[in-house]
Formats: structure tokens, C-alpha cells, sequence
């Protein structure tokens, strides 16, 4: 798309003469800061971005296993504390009568 663009500026440019000489040479030196930009854009996501967005995950990953275990210490820790050692343990009494019948199928 771009090559379009210079290419059509490049033929106006050419069409018009002496006239725009200066204009030519301010968009040579655009197309020039743009090729530039392009190519620092170019690097930046095959080379820094795939660098950047793994740190940017074991960042992540790392924090969200440290906030979690963090919350896990501390709530078992404070239930330990404050619930009495009492509660902890209940015998458990199943109101289940153990009949024995002779001849029942089941």
C-alpha cells in the first residue's frame, strides 16, 4: 500500500518539474524516516515483543502462585488459630438402626 503511495508522489512529482524540487526532497527524506520507522517496528515485534510478552507471562504466572499460596498459608493459619481445638473433632453419631431380619432380600 505504501510503495502505491510513493510510487503516485513519485510520478507527480515528476510530472510537475523544477517547480517542486524542494518537495521532492522533503518527501524523499519522509519516505526515508518512514522505511526507518517501519523497520525499528519491523524488529521490535520478531525480535522484542516474543521476549517481552514471555516475561511478561512468568511475571504473571509467578504472581498469581505466590498471591495464592499466600492466601491458602494465611487462611489455614488463621482457622487453625481462632477455631477451637473442640470444634476441629465431632464423634459423628448415624441414627441408623441395625436390624437384622431373617428371609429379607435385601
Amino acid at each position: 500500500m505504501l510503495d502505491f503511495v510513493f510510487k503516485s508522489i513519485d510520478a507527480i512529482l515528476q510530472n510537475k518539474g523544477e517547480a517542486v524540487t524542494e518537495l521532492d526532497g522533503v518527501v524523499s527524506q519522509w519516505k526515508a524516516s518512514l522505511s526507518q520507522k517501519l523497520q525499528n517496528v519491523r524488529t521490535f515485534i520478531l525480535e522484542g515483543f516474543p521476549i517481552q510478552a514471555t516475561w511478561a507471562l512468568i511475571i504473571t504466572i509467578t504472581t498469581f502462585i505466590t498471591v495464592v499460596g499466600l492466601a491458602s498459608f494465611l487462611y489455614g493459619s488463621f482457622y487453625y488459630t481462632y477455631i477451637p481445638q473442640s470444634q476441629h473433632r465431632k464423634t459423628l453419631h448415624f441414627q441408623v438402626a441395625q436390624h437384622i431380619k431373617v428371609g429379607c432380600p435385601i
